[in-house]
């Protein structure tokens, strides 16, 4: 009963890990669709379109964004790439336009 409990626990942390995702890291430039690939997000993303009077053509994912951090991974809008030409550069790397 014991190791069915542990697997049991072990299953929902890994769960609960995976629902929650993952902060962006200072000082590290995103695309909107890699921070959408990192985790919950197109809220925040909508946010910052929103306050900076930009369109949601492509829900922000070929817009570029600053991590400012914090413990809710705080994004700040930079730039506009244009639809579907914004370039993830690998894990530790800034995106950029292309």
């Amino acid at each position: 009963m014991k190791s069915t409990t542990t697997l049991l626990a072990s299953i929902l942390a890994f769960a609960v890990g995976a629902a929650v995702g993952d902060n962006c890291n200072v000082p590290l430039i995103y695309c909107g669709h890699s921070l959408i690939a990192k985790g919950k997000y197109q809220p925040q993303i909508d946010q910052c379109l929103f306050d900076n009077n930009h369109p949601t053509l492509d829900n922000g994912q070929s817009v570029l964004f600053g991590c400012i951090g914090g413990t809710n991974g705080v994004i700040q809008f930079l730039q506009d790439c244009g639809t579907g030409r914004c370039m993830d550069n690998g894990n530790g790397k800034n995106d950029t336009c292309f």
